[in-house]
């Protein structure tokens, strides 16, 4: 039969062809369409043990714009009711966001759903964790969802394009190490409640000419405009293909907010430090960097001094990002203010990074 639309679990499945067969313990699904293409056996026990088996040549999760209710519908379902899960897919997405080949087997446990090996591959990424669906030890009435996993890239341009993201960093090495959680079961929304840490280290590479606002990886994209809004000021620094020797950074993810500390791109040229808040799910920044040309002599200590103790700290997390002294010549602090699509970047001082970093929390283990 075809079946125009289809809404199931918070995608929406439109112009599939179904077919459906029984046997003796279950139902046998084979799928015919854009997004999903594949057999899938269910079992008609879902409590039981027998699991569901997906076996798909295609796999693409679209998600549904209008699916705020199934959002909320997904978010208070028990996972422990649910069987066995082996999901085996040639391609798989999420949206326009692809993974490549998919593996993976989530057992039945006493608080929900769990796979402790999910691989996926891709011509130029692997990722490599686990994640599971379960009830928190702590309520029995509220589930959360939690991902451990590390990307590697050996086509950071390639990858970010398959990603869905603008390719605007050349590199050929890529690591992205992330432990996240949020309440409830796979969702939509859950950039609005995501909580944890995410690394990110790039090698050796260049930076592309970018658009406002594309390619919003966490707060790692600010520093892809910063070069860029800043061509008039550092003509002779930053241009086209600005080069980098590596870009390093962590991420504490709290309810929906990336909060850094550590953002750096370390350039023959200069030296960028990038501290503050950005939300994911506002979609917008608000960040303090530091640009330091690599020329000069270091600034004294009691210049840091003088300026008080709380931007002292400011300038030792400089100093601790770059492992290195910050330098008296060359160096300038810049606002990132605003909305994705069109920050505000403009002049800022020492005090504004400092006063960014403690509402980042970075000064927590200083003082």
């Amino acid at each position: 039969m075809l079946i125009d639309n289809l809404y199931l679990f918070g995608q929406h499945l439109t112009d599939h062809r179904i077919e459906v067969d029984r046997s003796g313990a279950e139902w046998f699904v084979q799928s015919e369409g854009r997004q999903v293409e594949g057999t899938a056996t269910i079992p008609y026990d879902l409590a039981g043990q027998r699991p569901v088996t997906l076996d798909m040549v295609r796999l693409i999760l679209p998600g549904d714009p209008g699916a705020d209710a199934a959002d909320a519908e997904v978010a208070s379902f028990d996972p422990r009711v649910l069987p066995p899960i082996n999901i085996k897919a040639e391609e798989f997405a999420f949206g326009e966001r692809a993974i490549g080949a998919l593996t993976a087997s989530f057992a039945k446990t006493d608080y929900g759903l769990r796979a402790d090996e999910i691989v996926a591959t891709d011509p130029s990424f692997t990722i490599e964790g686990s994640a599971g669906w379960f009830i928190d030890s702590s309520s029995s009435a509220v589930s959360e969802t939690a991902v451990s996993a590390t990307l590697k890239s050996n086509d950071v341009e390639r990858t970010l394009a398959r990603l869905g993201y603008e390719p605007v960093i050349d590199s050929d090495l890529m690591n992205i190490e992330l432990d996240v959680t949020w309440p409830g079961g796979p969702r939509g929304d859950f950039l609005e409640h995501v909580s944890g840490e995410v690394t990110v280290q790039l090698g050796q590479g260049q930076l592309n000419e970018v658009e406002p606002g594309a390619g919003r990886v966490f707060g790692l994209m600010s520093i892809i405009e910063l070069p860029r809004r800043l061509s008039l000021d550092f003509r002779d620094v930053f241009d086209k293909g600005f080069g980098f020797a590596e870009i390093t950074g962590s991420f504490q993810l709290d309810k929906g907010n990336a909060y850094t500390c550590d953002l750096s791109l370390k350039g023959p040229a200069a030296d960028i430090g990038i501290v503050g808040r950005v939300g994911l799910a506002a979609g917008e920044y608000d960040q303090t960097a530091i640009v330091s040309a690599n020329v000069g002599n270091t600034l004294p200590v009691v210049g840091a001094v003088v300026a008080g103790p709380q931007v002292a700290a400011a300038l030792l997390i400089f100093s601790q990002i770059f492992k290195k002294p910050i330098q008296e010549l060359g160096q300038v602090y810049y606002a990132i203010e605003g909305p994705f699509e069109d920050p505000l970047i403009e002049g800022a001082n020492v005090e504004r990074f400092a006063a960014t970093s403690r509402m980042a929390s970075c000064l927590d283990n200083i003082e």
